[in-house]
């Protein structure tokens, strides 16, 4: 069998009702694996259907094939059958047998470089925003946007046409920031002294105990992270040792921790103790970072801070469970991000950045050969 041509398994491992089992490869290819392994229960048929068409059939028809239903997609085919671990090894082992690369068990990426990008993202992402996004990428923008690229010539396109694709680049370069808000979780960095209640405020944001809190200074001394969803978005929230001078070697490693991770941090929130009055160290953590979000624990008891706790600071009590929607609110305004178009072309991974990075110098140096060059790259 010629032509490169790829199988995987698409649904979890294990006894199903279904199985499916995607076939990629070209159209000619396809055509002649199909034809060797499949036989329609409509004899004279067209042996391939169109994008979105279906057909039943046995796979591997000598008496003990499978029962299958052949789901028809952009390059390739996808493979139903009866789910459990039997009919699926047994169809994987007649397309290896057809020279179709599979490997049972893992993903094979399939598909050209673009969609070999966004199928892992699309895979892996863990909340409902963005798979929607990575899905309309998958199926509408990216697709689009190749197939009017590939019939522009960036050395004799008129000026209006030059324009229109320039801004198509440009807003893919604006949102960058929005690109990898589908893949990378926004990190919340928790910073404060020891005793201010941050792993207190940890387990009431989580609603579970996550960190054990206690009352004796430095029981949090590494980096504690947790996952939740934030209006849609993935969060890594980063609980951290509480910031003093170090009592030993291992408290001292977390507090540096701490620290380092508050430079990287997309967002830091501080936590003060507003039952007691503010510590010089208090007042260094509201200076070293202004535009954190502040909290104010402990308002079930007598208020110490009076003014001197920032106007915009969210007062919350981990014990009666006071003002954590409002803090939740308050994280959920930080972390929205300005929507693109729908249409927008989105640089997901490195390659689709580079990509994109380079189809526009290719366009401002009106470099035919770089342009088709890339484009070539993309649908390899």
């Amino acid at each position: 069998m010629t032509g490169r041509s790829r199988a995987q398994v698409l649904t979890p491992p294990g006894r199903g009702a279904i199985a499916v089992i995607r076939l990629e490869a070209a159209r000619e290819v396809l055509r002649r694996i199909v034809e060797n392994a499949f036989t329609p229960a409509r004899p004279g048929t067209a042996i391939l259907g169109e994008v979105g068409g279906l057909k039943y059939g046995r796979w591997i028809d000598d008496g003990t094939g499978e029962d299958v239903v052949l789901a028809f997609v952009a390059n390739g085919v996808e493979i139903q059958c009866h789910g459990g671990p039997a009919p699926v090894e047994r169809i994987l082992n007649s397309l290896a047998a057809l020279g179709v690369e599979t490997a049972p068990g893992e993903v094979i990426e399939c598909g050209p470089l673009w969609q070999r990008e966004l199928d892992p993202a699309l895979r892996e992402s863990v909340t409902w925003k963005c798979a929607e996004w990575l899905l309309v990428q998958r199926e509408q923008a990216w697709p689009l946007a190749l197939d009017q690229w590939r019939n522009f010539d960036p050395a004799s396109a008129q000026e209006v046409e030059r324009s229109r694709v320039q801004s198509q680049l440009e807003r893919s370069r604006a949102f960058r920031t929005f690109a990898e808000r589908l893949t990378r979780p926004l990190q919340i960095a928790v910073l404060g002294r020891p005793n201010v209640g941050k792993s207190s405020l940890t387990n009431a944001i989580l609603g579970y105990e996550r960190v054990i809190a206690h009352d004796q200074p430095g029981t949090t001394r590494d980096l504690v992270r947790s996952r939740f969803a934030l209006a849609g978005w993935p969060v890594e929230w980063v609980d951290t040792a509480g910031l003093r001078e170090a009592v030993g070697d291992i408290e001292r490693e977390g507090i540096v921790r701490a620290r380092k991770l508050a430079e990287s941090a997309d967002l830091v929130l501080l936590v003060f103790d507003a039952s007691i009055l503010p510590t010089p160290d208090d007042e260094a953590l509201l200076a070293a970072f202004p535009h954190a979000i502040r909290v104010g624990n402990k308002a079930d008891l007598p208020d110490a801070w009076g003014e001197q706790l920032p106007g915009d600071a969210v007062r919350v009590s981990c014990r009666t469970g006071e003002g954590v929607d409002g803090l939740l609110e308050s994280l959920a305004e930080r972390v929205a991000i300005e929507m693109p178009p729908d249409a927008t072309v989105l640089a997901v991974g490195a390659e689709l950045t580079r990509a994109l990075h380079e189809l526009e110098t290719a366009l401002n140096q009106r470099d035919s050969a770089r342009w088709r060059a890339v484009l070539e790259r993309l649908d390899r």
